[in-house]
């Protein structure tokens, strides 16, 4: 004979006329234990997309603004170009020599600066002209 009589998967077997309480006989969290619970589990989750969505935008309008300042810093390069490329126009030796005659300059050819070789006394600067 078995040694189990009276047991029911390895419990006690209740006796007949005894009820089971509602709900299985198992006593879980009531719903009072879990309001608080799930408010806060809600909250959480609405905070952390608020969160979501400011980090979102904040993140969006850096973009924007970091495309503007590119935009500026290439028109500012073409216009450094531009400036360059005008100055070396205004320094070519033709030019020069027609802004100096509206200017009524002439030419010096009577006295010429002649850089001669390096000599013995080429440390030295020379006062007579």
């Amino acid at each position: 004979m078995s040694s189990r009589s009276g047991v029911r998967g390895g419990r006690t077997a209740r006796p007949e006329g005894v009820r089971r309480p509602p709900g299985g006989g198992r006593r879980g969290p009531s719903r009072r234990q879990r309001g608080p619970f799930l408010v806060l589990v809600l909250g959480l989750l609405g905070g952390g997309l608020v969160t979501l969505l400011l980090l979102n935008t904040v993140l969006a309008q850096d973009f924007v603004r970091a495309t503007e300042l590119k935009r500026e810093i290439a028109e500012i390069q073409q216009g450094n170009e531009r400036s360059g490329m005008e100055l070396d126009r205004a320094t070519q030796p033709s030019k020069v020599a027609e802004r100096g005659e509206q200017l009524g300059l002439q030419e010096d050819w009577d006295k010429t600066n002649v850089i001669s070789p390096a000599t013995e006394n080429s440390d030295q600067v020379s006062t007579n002209r």
